[in-house]
């Protein structure tokens, strides 16, 4: 009898949980006046600084701020939401002038965060519902972690315990609480982008962050360990990431990142301390062979050609354009020069900054693309761009490659 009440308390509490809906707040921190768009469906009649909307009944929606005064852009981003939560997130200015929205706190729906009081109110007509999965979009993943299962925040006493754990009433594997992972390419890539722009002391931070809020692959761990930020414990990234992994038989790419052989086996063995069903059997070591193409130091993404140009090589190129005066006469010795040599990303933006014009640098971009060889990396082009649109453009032109 007492089984029988213990498993419909557990039904009722999961049911109840799932069915919480969730509150969003936005504000500028600034007091910048924006209208607020989720779905496609605009919430504001009027421009506003600081904006609530309730009820929402999803984990994922795409927001749309679009300023009132239009020279300060326009931002898109996918907001996660745990249910019976309030989430807070704030647009700010960063220092090189772009505006930006970022996670800011979040607190139950019954314990309001402090200034909620400043917060217009905006009730959903009817609740928005979003399908759970459309035609080429990778479904979304979110996870529930309460304070008892979060990992500890020193590496040394990280422990992910693998018992089976509930997720909206389903059981998930391998201890994670991923049932999907949150993010596809051009999501990731602008994730990838933000902390490329963040603070060098808190791109830690905001990667951790990322780990509490949403579910990653296991080659999209990887990928941020290729960054290799000087200020980015690498080690403690590849043991936190473990948890907020969704394909975590894969992890052996995350293990491969590591260029020395005592990192691999510490990550190896953390790997094994925990009960994982990764594949991470013990490294067999062998002697380096001749590269058949070029290594870049520290990366392990996708090649687009085996041996970039060399520098003395590059150097000439950058001087013969220098010598032009004409912009279609320098972007046709460019694209010559891509078409025969292999370029690295930086050598791309080295060339796209002869340019003086945004279309120029866009269709050398888009044209370099197939002739660079570390193109995993190409998001550090985005800073060559001023417009906001150039960027979105050269995206979505990768994507369909």
């Amino acid at each position: 009898m007492k089984y029988l009440a213990s498993m419909i308390l557990g039904l009722f509490l999961v049911l109840s949980t799932y069915g919480q809906k969730s509150d969003l707040i936005v504000f500028s921190e600034s007091g910048e006046l924006f209208h607020l768009t989720i779905n496609g469906i605009q919430k504001t009649d009027s421009a506003q600084s600081n904006v609530k909307i309730k009820n929402l009944n999803q984990p994922r929606y795409s927001v749309k701020i679009e300023f009132k005064d239009k020279s300060k852009g326009v931002i898109d981003k996918n907001v996660f939401l745990k249910p019976g939560m309030v989430s807070v997130y704030a647009i700010k200015m960063k220092n090189n002038g772009r505006y930006v929205m970022r996670w800011h706190s979040e607190s139950s729906l019954t314990g309001m965060p402090v200034g909620e009081e400043k917060v217009t109110s905006f009730q959903t007509e009817p609740d928005i519902t979003e399908p759970a999965h459309r035609e080429g979009e990778v479904k979304t993943g979110f996870r529930r972690i309460d304070n008892a299962q979060r990992i500890d925040k020193s590496v040394e006493k990280t422990e992910v315990k693998h018992s089976a754990q509930s997720y909206n009433g389903q059981f998930v594997a391998n201890g994670t609480m991923c049932s999907s992972p949150s993010m596809n390419a051009k999501e990731f890539m602008d994730f990838k982008y933000n902390l490329e722009e963040e603070n060098m002391f808190k791109r830690e931070d905001a990667i951790e962050n990322a780990f509490d809020h949403q579910c990653f692959l296991a080659e999209q761990i990887a990928a941020l360990l290729k960054l290799e930020y000087s200020t980015v414990d690498n080690m403690r990234i590849a043991r936190l990431g473990y948890r907020s992994t969704f394909n975590t038989e894969d992890y052996m790419v995350v293990v491969n990142t590591f260029d020395s052989k005592s990192k691999r086996e510490s990550l190896l063995t953390f790997l094994q301390s925990t009960g994982s069903t990764a594949d991470v059997p013990e490294p067999t070591y062998s002697e380096p062979q001749e590269p058949t193409h070029y290594q870049m130091p520290g990366y392990t993404g996708a090649i687009g050609c085996d041996w970039p140009a060399s520098d003395q090589e590059y150097s000439s190129i950058i001087s013969t354009i220098e010598n032009q005066s004409f912009s279609d006469t320098k972007l046709n010795t460019a694209k010559q020069f891509a078409t025969s040599k292999c370029l690295t990303v930086d050598q791309v933006k080295g060339l796209m900054n002869q340019f003086s014009f945004e279309d120029t640098k866009l269709e050398f971009a888009k044209f370099a693309y197939e002739h660079t060889y570390d193109i995993d990396n190409y998001f550090k082009l985005n800073n060559a761009f001023s417009f906001e649109s150039s960027i979105s453009e050269l995206q979505e032109y990768i994507q369909n490659k």
